[in-house]
């Protein structure tokens, strides 16, 4: 089976638009204070727009955590708890496990770089 993922440069998946009744509204994985690996639901203080991806363990984000394996479900299954936790490092929202086959479409860098003046990346391993 292949995965297409698109290109992620967001640490949380904002889903607020979408009418089917999921657990959360913004989606973040994360590891706790106390070094679990979970997912869970932000609590932010107001409204306005937060790069999760910027925040370092001194801002003391706090989290309600999810529970259940299909992020996805709407059946209640998966839901959030009352458990609260401080955020100590925001992580990629998708665990290689979870994408076993990564594609990325873009530029060919090889071929078009020097001709844009695109900077030259580096392969990743």
């Amino acid at each position: 089976m292949v995965h297409v993922v698109p290109f992620l440069f967001f640490s949380s998946i904002d889903f607020s638009s979408v009418t089917m009744s999921l657990a959360w509204r913004k989606l973040i994985r994360f590891e706790a204070d106390d070094g679990r690996i979970l997912r869970g639901q932000p609590i932010l203080q107001d409204s306005s727009f937060v790069d999760l991806g910027l925040t370092t363990a001194n801002d003391r984000i706090q989290a309600n955590v999810l529970v259940g394996e299909d992020i996805y479900d709407t059946t209640g299954t998966t839901h959030l708890t009352s458990e609260t936790v401080t955020v100590a490092k925001i992580l990629g929202p998708l665990t290689p496990a979870e994408v076993p086959i990564l594609r990325c479409v873009g530029l060919n860098y090889a071929k078009h770089s020097s001709s844009c003046s695109y900077i030259q990346w580096k392969a990743l391993s």
